[in-house]
């Protein structure tokens, strides 16, 4: 992954995770939840990045439980790549 890209993703992911817990008002946990789950999500990109697969993999479906909008996409996805290592891993 490129560096430019993984700074913007960054940047990105941090003032989403701000914004959106300053706008949780009253509900100060959900802002919170929100924001562990974009980190999990970050950190399991930054592994997948790195060529760790299964463990960025794995992150990234963690975070996903917390971050409610990609939840679903990032499981799903998240599930398959782990099948596909099994499968690679049973074959050899």
């Amino acid at each position: 992954m490129r560096p430019r890209l993984l700074l913007s993703v960054t940047i990105h992911l941090i003032l989403t995770s701000i914004c959106f817990t300053i706008g949780a008002g009253g509900y100060l946990w959900f802002g919170y939840a929100f924001s562990f789950g974009l980190a999990l999500n970050f950190v399991g990109i930054v592994f997948i990045a790195l060529g760790k697969r299964t463990r960025g993999v794995k992150f990234f479906v963690v975070g996903s439980i917390f971050f409610f909008p990609v939840g679903i996409v990032g499981m799903s996805g998240g599930h398959r790549i782990i099948d596909t290592e099994r499968e690679i891993k049973a074959i050899k």
